[in-house]
């Protein structure tokens, strides 16, 4: 099949970000080969924010990137949301699950106001969504359950989900599950080849999670096809108390393993 000028484009984006990003990654390497992980100060001797320069985004969302929701805590970064807005006038299906909701739904909100998305999210921790959502809610699903790397009362892994729901891809996937992330995501690039998801929004809550144990977690998301393209540090601890370092990042990454919204095909990741 002929690509289109349009596809090219994106292909030539997706190619050089790709370059980027391994430079950069081979960079990291060089810089922790005289490091040991159970020594490294995450924040430096000085306070800076070492561990976040570290992990820097360098891969570039080949579209538009915006931020949908609120400002401040509960907004996120999405790439392409120009291509889930279009969905809103071809009506063409699109899947967003969003994982910890609380009483902050303006994600979701905006996502069922400008496109035709079907919005599946979960929390274990409330009986409603917040009431951003009041009046706006007729494609959006909310079960009081939370992500697990296995099936119990309260949690259900993400493929037992995706199989209740007859769904085989999920095109935004957001997940704000306070430190429960790190076992979650394990648990999902375990139990999937291909990672079932376009996009992915995340807020890491490094005080839960050693250092020792998060640098291969990040490289294991890397070599799953996660590229982050955009972060923004959560300031929230730091301002409630001067001691507390800046441990709460949000995270977006593209899944470059697969072709779908995002990533045409024609295009092969590094790793």
């Amino acid at each position: 099949m002929r690509r289109s000028n349009s596809d090219n484009f994106i292909l030539g984006r997706l190619l050089l970000s790709e370059k980027n990003w391994y430079e950069a990654v081979l960079l990291r390497h060089k810089y922790m080969e005289k490091k040991s992980l159970e020594k490294f100060k995450p924040w430096g001797d000085t306070g800076f924010t070492v561990i976040w320069n570290l992990i820097a985004p360098t891969f570039d969302c080949p579209h538009m990137r915006k931020r949908i929701g609120s400002i401040g805590d509960g907004g996120k970064w999405v790439c392409g949301f120009e291509l889930l807005e279009e969905t809103k006038k071809t009506k063409a299906p699109c899947v967003v699950y969003s994982f910890g909701v609380n009483t902050e739904s303006s994600f979701e909100a905006e996502i069922l106001q400008k496109t035709n998305c079907d919005v599946f999210a979960y929390d274990m921790t409330v009986s409603k969504m917040g009431q951003q959502v009041s009046g706006i809610g007729s494609k959006l699903t909310f079960k009081k359950v939370g992500l697990g790397v296995n099936n119990t009362d309260t949690l259900k892994t993400l493929a037992t989900l995706m199989e209740e729901n007859g769904h085989t891809w999920i095109d935004v996937l957001k997940i704000d599950i306070e430190g429960s992330e790190f076992s979650a995501l394990e648990g999902v690039s375990n139990a999937f080849n291909i990672l079932p998801f376009g996009q992915l929004q995340l807020e890491i809550h490094l005080q839960k999670f050693p250092f020792p144990r998060f640098y291969p977690w990040w490289e294991q998301l890397e070599s799953k096809g996660l590229r982050a393209f955009s972060s923004e540090i959560n300031l929230n601890p730091c301002v409630h108390s001067k001691r507390d370092p800046p441990e709460l990042m949000e995270y977006s990454f593209i899944n470059v393993r697969t072709n779908h919204m995002l990533v045409p095909p024609g295009f092969q990741p590094t790793v």
